[in-house]
């Protein structure tokens, strides 16, 4: 797909999101950029403004194929993933009250929809999961024992259902017991 990315930006006062469609094929997903926006800005209010300061964020949604180029160079794996998440290196000094520039965070559609359709929800839901995931990720969380794991989970669980969305491990366990 050639076409010029769109880009839009919101927030509240105190985070900044940007957010930036580099496959138009996302945009059919009905309300999907207000939803990962709202998804973003409540992940930094329940995860980051404990650490007292204000976020910016940029988020991108891609299609496989540049999900697969990202993995390759960043990650040195063949093949794409659903979400990564690159952290921006902090600014030596920054001055008081200041958003700090926190990363951006990478979609891939195809992968996505594969999963969403593969649990049962609804890809905007999938896609929201996979932008707190991603967010939670850049604020230093991490999933490599069962403590933090718990702990991402039940932080991903809190953002969304803010949002009226639905667990999204619910969804996953059913998907991963359902017969064939």
């Amino acid at each position: 797909m050639n076409a010029v990315p769109t880009t839009e930006s919101s927030g509240d006062a105190r985070h900044q999101i940007d957010l930036t469609v580099k496959d138009e094929r996302w945009l059919a997903v009905g309300s999907l950029l207000a939803t990962l926006q709202d998804v973003a800005v409540r992940a930094l209010q329940v995860a980051g403004e404990p650490r007292g300061r204000g976020f910016e964020v940029s988020i991108a949604l891609v299609s496989d194929e540049e999900m697969v180029r990202l993995n390759r160079t960043y990650r040195n794996i063949e093949g794409p993933t659903n979400v990564l998440s690159f952290a921006q290196t902090p600014l030596p000094e920054q001055p008081p009250g200041a958003r700090r520039a926190l990363g951006d965070v990478v979609l891939a559609r195809e992968t996505i929809a594969g999963e969403a359709q593969a649990q049962g929800k609804p890809v905007r839901d999938h896609a929201a999961h996979m932008v707190a995931h991603g967010i939670l990720h850049l604020l230093d969380y991490d999933h490599r024992t069962a403590g933090e794991e718990n702990e991402m989970r039940g932080l991903e669980r809190q953002i969304l259902a803010a949002l009226g969305i639905p667990d999204p491990y619910d969804a996953i366990l059913r998907a991963d017991t359902d017969e064939p």
